[in-house]
């Protein structure tokens, strides 16, 4: 645990990686223990607590079908957790293996690669965003 200790030690020393290492922490705890905290489940309607504002009941009120707000964004985190670990797990794939292909074969391989890789990070986001959605159409 020498390393890891370091690595947190280093990182308590600078105030912004403390902050969002506690922010992780508080989200992942949330995520993993979502069926112990969440008051109510967050699938099932209430039909006479319809739109109802926060109260002691439920902090955050109730949604349109009586679902509790708060239950419903507890379980969320699960999703928005799960999203993001598979998302940072292919961009871990992709680039782990353009690196190693372009490092291991370099010439011409690591010169069109790097090529392909800058031409992605030129185009903006923002336009390819709005690419992809004219393309795919209305929902």
């Amino acid at each position: 645990m020498g390393w890891i200790g370091a690595v947190l030690a280093r990182a308590l020393q600078t105030r912004g990686a403390g902050f969002g290492l506690v922010v992780v922490a508080l989200v992942l705890f949330v995520a993993l223990s979502a069926n112990v905290i969440a008051p109510y489940n967050p699938d099932q309607a209430q039909q006479a607590g319809v739109l109802t504002a926060p109260a002691f009941a439920h902090w955050l009120g109730t949604d349109q079908l009586g679902r509790d707000v708060l239950s419903r964004i507890i379980y969320g985190t699960r999703t928005s957790v799960q999203a993001g670990v598979v998302s940072v797990g292919f961009a871990l794939i992709a680039g782990v293996s353009i690196g190693l292909l372009a490092g291991y074969h370099g010439g011409w391989i690591d010169d069109a690669l790097v090529l392909l890789v800058d031409a992605l990070w030129s185009f903006p986001t923002l336009v390819l965003a709005l690419a992809i959605a004219a393309s795919l159409g209305p929902a």
